[in-house]
């Protein structure tokens, strides 16, 4: 690795710059204000330029589309887009040619499509190390409070890792020797924030607190060898499908729950809003329990292997999502994702949408999830009850195109579960096919049973996707009618 030498340059904090003169008594009286000794935290973060943002504007995309002409270029919405200003400028017919950050690849775009966003939106994140605060060195980020994730407009920030800008801007980067200097500094802070207390009153300290492994062992070696593939799979079979109006028939005017039939769970888990809040949000069967893990079985003994796991907020997928990972033998050692921008067709939900289990309630609950994954789309993104089939199409399209890029370095296989559409709509663009009319999608989920799934696989040479048939087999049964003890009087 190329070395990379240290700037020479003096640090600085600039409270305001370039003002009115007029203003300045205003900011000096500010600035005096300020408390130096207040509590502060301070982290380093290290972010690349994309070298196409040179020369170029770059706009945020806001609606998007479908290329109807092999010139044209996709767009996505949550994309960037780098085109000239000139262009821009001097378009006569509303078109101009422009180039993906997501994607890389260029194209016409219409202009009324695109709206021009600060250059920083299209930065990318690659680490933030807190140096000074509550907490410090590495082994204090496990206690640290994150930061929620930027909007929407900025959630690409950190997708692209491995994009050509990046790739670029880290070539000369060395991890090993970035993390030496951090422990350098974190060591040199240690020393000047240590107390007077002897040593044998530092070990009396020391000895108190609950010492733990704070890393596991990494599951998988990355990056994976071999053709990346995605599984896409849709939830058991769930209790209102099966039972009917089951809120009404199972709870008591307490709120107590009562088990009414051996294929239905036999304690449900502990949430706000219970009983009504499982009305859009119901739990699995316990067949659809072991539908599910009866897949997880099969992909197992098909040696398949899931190297990273996303899953939609319903409770029903996590439920799902849970026992495939316990049929690969994976349910304790890899946390579930939960991405929001899984969830079905919100055009379906026309008067309110869900209220999911929060990441606590799952937690006590049993759930094994990811605390620190930052969802694409955050759940009050989620709102558009007026959202075309095109729009589903494209926000699957996104989530999915979104986590192959994020995933790019590491390789592997990822397994998404979400609903009946998801098994379509999460690959659909991927193999070059357009979305489809919601007259259609709804026509192909009657050929989509519980725990089915989509299997894609990329050619390593050309960076395509295809359907393929999987190495694992599908979960059939028959249906099986409520049972009547009362037909064995009749005579």
């Amino acid at each position: 690795c190329a070395s990379v030498e240290g700037s020479r340059k003096e640090l600085h904090l600039t409270l305001a710059y370039s003002f009115p003169s007029t203003h300045f008594s205003t900011l000096e009286a500010l600035a005096s204000n300020v408390d130096p000794s207040a509590i502060a935290s301070w982290e380093v973060r290290l972010y690349s330029r994309d070298t196409r943002i040179i020369g170029n504007e770059v706009h945020k995309v806001l609606y998007s589309h479908v290329p109807r002409e092999p010139d044209e270029l996709e767009l996505l919405i949550g994309d960037f887009v780098y085109v000239s200003g000139e262009s821009l400028a001097t378009s006569a017919d509303g078109w101009v040619e422009g180039t993906s950050w997501l994607t890389g690849c260029q194209g016409f775009l219409p202009t009324n499509y695109i709206e021009r966003t600060a250059e920083s939106d299209a930065w990318t994140l690659h680490r933030a190390l807190p140096i000074i605060g509550g907490t410090t060195g590495i082994d204090g980020l496990e206690t640290l409070s994150l930061p929620r994730r930027l909007p929407i407009s900025l959630s690409l920030l950190n997708l692209l890792e491995n994009s050509e800008g990046s790739r670029r801007s880290t070539e000369g980067l060395s991890e090993t020797s970035s993390l030496e200097k951090f422990h350098s500094r974190q060591a040199s802070l240690d020393q000047s924030q240590a107390s007077n207390l002897s040593l044998k009153d530092l070990e009396a300290l020391y000895s108190k607190i609950e010492t733990k492994k704070r890393y596991k062992e990494p599951l998988f070696k990355f990056p994976i060898e071999g053709p990346r593939k995605l599984i896409v799979v849709r939830h058991g079979e769930r209790v209102d499908f099966t039972f009917g109006d089951w809120i009404r028939f199972c709870f008591d005017d307490t709120g107590k729950y009562q088990q009414k039939d051996l294929n239905m769970p036999s304690t449900l888990p502990k949430r706000d809003g219970a009983p009504l809040s499982f009305y859009k949000d119901c739990p699995l069967t316990n067949v659809g329990l072991l539908q599910a893990q009866l897949l997880g079985e099969g992909m197992r003994a098909g040696k398949v292997v899931v190297h990273h796991v996303y899953c939609s907020p319903s409770l029903r997928c996590i439920q799902t999502c849970t026992n495939i990972l316990k049929g690969l033998g994976l349910a304790d050692s890899m946390p579930i994702n939960i991405e929001p921008g899984l969830f079905e067709w919100l055009a379906w939900y026309h008067d309110s949408m869900p209220i999911w289990m929060t990441p606590s309630e799952l937690k006590d609950t049993g759930f094994n999830i990811n605390f620190y994954y930052e969802p694409l789309i955050r759940p009050d993104e989620l709102k558009n009850s007026q959202e075309s089939c095109e729009q589903f199409y494209a926000r699957s399209a996104y989530v999915t195109q979104s986590l192959l890029s994020q995933t790019q370095k590491d390789g592997g296989t990822i397994l998404l579960v979400g609903h009946a559409s998801t098994v379509d709509t999460c690959c659909r663009q991927l193999i070059g096919g357009l979305p489809r009319s919601g007259h259609d999608m709804t026509s192909l989920l009657k050929k989509i049973p519980y725990c089915s799934f989509s299997y894609t696989v990329q050619d390593p040479k050309t960076g395509g996707w295809s359907l393929q048939e999987p190495p694992f087999p599908p979960v059939t049964h028959s249906a099986n009618m409520r049972y009547d003890w009362k037909a064995l009087t009749q005579t």
